[in-house]
């Protein structure tokens, strides 16, 4: 059914209740029957102004709406998908959730199929074993509203102080300047707002130590050891690679697993523990739709690609070939901060014998759009995907309005909270932008009717 076609004397969106603003469900196994629980849950959702679809093979109304045989017929973008079928007959129905890729799937009392849910959240796509009614009633199946930057919280601030106590070490400073510069820092961290963004945060703390020191770059020894560390196990790594990994999925993995290296560097970690804490990403778990992230790339003339560590940039490598070099662009830090890559590092991995690299003009552990050059604010709008890596990147730009795919390790409890994902996890994450595009693209390709 199209979206102009009539029904009655109504069109088919006017007849699903709600603004076409509001939220679109498609309840799987729709009954006519008053008694039974899926005719309620339509029900209830028209009565909360919720644009409802019955999906059922047989009927062709229930309550004044216009039932669809298959999912894969109704117009638009679904937000989630409440089934009541049975387990059998759901898992039929595979291809059609993952054409779709709605938000989220809600799987009602006895309707609950684990292999199905797997293979969903492997897809990227939320599943939810609960009860559509209960979640009405309690106001608990609303979706979230648009993504708020991440702010800073107390939970922050023992990073911020182990962060600075950190940098200043590598200065060389002696023991009583230290403490006098950590005491200024303590007091520069209790002055800035809980609700302040944390790289700008971090960066107010580095800009300090800079300026006290006059140390330019104190992480610049620390970076090129970490730079001839990765150049020496990316081949050893390739070939730790698990038989059957598809290759998409294994540079993937190795462009957010290089991240180990930020952490391997503090504690000392020599070469070969290293390489085997780096190929244990091939067996972490990983959450998102790395396969719609690559099906996505595949449609973009413009990628930008927005590195994150130094040492890391270089196992990012794999990934920039699988992408087609002429295609990306990386972008570094403008100036040294932490140990994030900047263009000497960038150098020093060979991403610039691969691709064009430019700088962001910025010292801040993030992308603060705000404190770019203009060169690269204009690279940033024209790219038609964003590829940011890390953390800082994450922080910094969850919020933007536009197709962006993050690619971090999850190590911070906080940040860990904010992107839904426990900690230690690989994660693809993307912007509600990215899902929109791609639900577009996958829908011209497999025949969906998606707009």
């Amino acid at each position: 059914m199209s979206l102009g076609k009539a029904v009655g004397n109504k069109t088919a969106p006017d007849l699903q209740n709600g603004p076409t603003t509001a939220p679109a469900v498609a309840v799987l196994g729709a009954s006519a029957k008053p008694e039974r629980y899926s005719y309620k849950a339509v029900e209830m959702l028209k009565s909360q102004g919720y644009r409802v679809f019955p999906v059922h093979p047989a009927l062709a109304e229930i309550q004044g709406l216009p039932v669809f045989k298959r999912m894969t017929d109704i117009p638009g973008r679904l937000d989630t998908i409440t089934v009541y079928v049975s387990p059998e007959r759901s898992a039929a129905l595979r291809g059609e959730f993952l054409k779709i890729r709605p938000r989220r799937v809600i799987f009602n009392p006895g309707a609950e199929n684990t292999d199905l849910a797997n293979a969903l959240q492997k897809a990227g796509i939320e599943v939810l074993n609960a009860c559509t009614l209960v979640m009405l009633t309690t106001g608990q199946f609303a979706p979230p509203g648009p993504l708020k930057p991440l702010q800073a919280c107390v939970e922050c601030i023992p990073c911020f102080l182990r962060q600075a106590e950190e940098a200043i070490g590598m200065t060389g400073q002696s023991a009583e300047n230290s403490q006098v510069l950590l005491r200024e820092i303590s007091g520069l961290v209790s002055s800035c707002s809980l609700g302040a963004n944390p790289p700008l945060v971090s960066q107010k703390i580095q800009r300090l130590i800079r300026e006290r020191t006059g140390c330019k770059d104190p992480y610049r020894r620390m970076k090129a050891d970490l730079n001839r560390k990765a150049l020496e196990m990316l081949p050893e790594l390739k070939k730790r690679i698990p038989a059957g990994m598809p290759a998409q999925e294994a540079a993937v993995r190795m462009a957010i697993g290089g991240n180990i290296l930020d952490a391997g560097a503090k504690s000392g970690l020599q070469l070969t523990e290293s390489l085997n804490a780096l190929a244990r990403s091939f067996t972490q778990p990983l959450k998102g739709d790395w396969a719609g992230f690559f099906a996505r790339a595949a449609k973009a003339r413009r990628i930008l690609l927005l590195a994150d560590n130094a040492g890391e940039i270089v196992f990012d490598r794999p990934l920039i070939e699988m992408l087609l070099p002429e295609k990306v662009t990386v972008a570094v830090r403008g100036r040294p901060v932490i140990n994030d890559a900047t263009m000497e590092d960038a150098r020093a991995a060979g991403i610039c014998d691969l691709v064009p690299v430019i700088d962001n003009g910025s010292d801040a552990p993030g992308t603060v759009l705000e404190d770019c050059s203009p060169a690269f604010g204009d690279v940033f709008a024209n790219s038609e995907l964003v590829i940011a890596k890390g953390q800082g990147n994450y922080e910094t730009l969850c919020a933007v309005e536009k197709p962006i795919f993050f690619l971090f390790q999850v190590k911070c409890p906080v940040i860990a909270a904010h992107a839904g994902a426990a900690m230690g996890t690989l994660l693809v994450w993307q912007t509600r932008q990215a899902e929109d595009v791609n639900r577009l693209e996958i829908g011209k390709a497999g025949g969906a009717k998606h707009v």
